[in-house]
């Protein structure tokens, strides 16, 4: 079995779900450090079309983070119990 995170092989994974988590939370730091790196080199302000992206990546972040701190074996169960998976 492959690493979930390098070739996506989260199929053996009793709560896939919990590897979305950690991939984002992955790319969104990455995206954050490199948009913002990337527009200093390039002296571009990171706003598009009047919308802070760094800002708005930030906001959403914070969703998930409080959504992880709810993360654990009884409520996914319930989750994937709405899917008839397990």
């Amino acid at each position: 079995m492959c690493h979930g995170y390098t070739h996506g092989s989260i199929g053996n994974s009793k709560y896939p779900v919990l590897h979305y988590f950690e991939i984002c939370s992955i790319l969104a730091n990455t995206t954050v450090n490199a948009y913002y790196a990337l527009c200093q080199k390039l002296g571009e302000d990171p706003t598009v079309d009047g919308v802070d992206v760094i800002a708005e990546i930030n906001k959403h972040y914070k969703i998930l983070k409080e959504a992880e701190l709810k993360k654990n074996t009884e409520n996914f169960e319930k989750y994937y119990k709405n899917f008839k998976v397990y």
